[in-house]
């Protein structure tokens, strides 16, 4: 196991919310209208999803530097990536298999 400093933990959460924000200003962007409500709900998933990206590389011994990149994109594709790994995990549940 990846033993992490928390200068280390507080990088990733940047970057994650740097994700956070590029994604939600890029909806902006794209016609989204702004609301309080709907960017603390993105702050919310991002977190949710940066410390899942987290813990998945650090099982897999990631390198750190790597760890960053995918802290960011998986904030990028916010819920989708959650979505994504509980698919494999109830294909792989039902299955015994992870679906290619």
């Amino acid at each position: 196991m990846t033993d992490f400093k928390w200068e280390e933990i507080l990088i990733y959460f940047f970057i994650t919310l740097l994700g956070t924000f590029a994604n939600y200003f890029y909806r902006i962007s794209k016609g989204l209208s702004f609301s309080i409500l709907s960017l603390t709900s993105h702050l919310f998933i991002s977190s949710f999803g940066g410390t899942l990206t987290l813990l998945i590389c650090t099982y897999f011994q990631v390198d750190h530097g790597l760890i960053g990149a995918a802290c960011g994109i998986s904030r990028w594709s916010g819920s989708k990536m959650i979505e994504e790994l509980e698919n494999r995990m109830i294909e792989k549940i039902k299955n015994g298999q992870p679906k290619q």
